[in-house]
């Protein structure tokens, strides 16, 4: 068997495509350092080059974006019935992963229809469920309006109403009871409480 020794760690290894990169470079066609020595030669490379590395991975990532839609398109002609079938095969277990998902992440569902719902009424700004989480903490999980404990049973309100102009960002959300938001509807808070943020 043929072997190869690392120009880093000096080890003598197999000279093949499990033990060195392949490269077009030289006449072995093989790095002259082994894997293991290049991996820790990146790594060190990341960390005294965070930013050129993160740029770097952008920039190959939006380079090789035609070539990975063209593998895909290529993959989809030899299959085309793929996904069909296996969403009519694993129809029970998509529908039970789905419902457990829903059930574990009803912040994040909620979002993304608050998101989508403002989307739609042209209104700027977008929040995440984290979003909501660090303001419900911020009150101290009571209702903005009346300062009543919510518990879990809270809804989120738009302090500027969407349709009167207001944000979808955080900066416009507050906590409220269910009685003092259905109240309040597409009120202002002046007009509702005679209050502001």
């Amino acid at each position: 068997m043929e072997t190869k020794t690392c120009t880093r760690c000096g080890k003598e290894l197999p000279a093949d495509t499990e033990h060195f990169y392949r490269t077009t470079r030289n006449k072995s066609g093989l790095y002259p350092h082994c894997k293991q020595c290049h991996a820790e030669m990146t790594r060190r490379w990341r960390v005294e080059h965070p930013e050129e590395a993160k740029g770097y991975g952008r920039k190959a990532w939006r380079e090789s974006r035609e070539s990975r839609e063209a593998a895909k398109r290529r993959w989809a002609e030899k299959h085309p019935d793929y996904f069909l079938r296996y969403r009519e095969e694993h129809k029970a277990e998509r529908k039970a992963y789905n419902r457990q998902w829903l059930e574990n992440n009803r912040d994040k569902k909620r979002a993304k229809e608050r998101n989508r719902y403002a989307l739609e009424m042209g209104a700027n700004g977008s929040h995440t469920a984290a979003d909501v989480l660090a303001q419900y903490e911020r009150q101290k999980g009571r209702c903005f309006y009346c300062k009543a404990q919510v518990g879990s049973d809270y809804h989120v309100d738009h302090v500027i109403p969407l349709i009167g102009g207001g944000s979808n960002g955080p900066e416009n959300l507050v906590i409220a009871c269910p009685t003092c938001n259905k109240s309040k509807g597409p009120k202002h808070p002046m007009e509702f409480c005679g209050r502001l943020l």
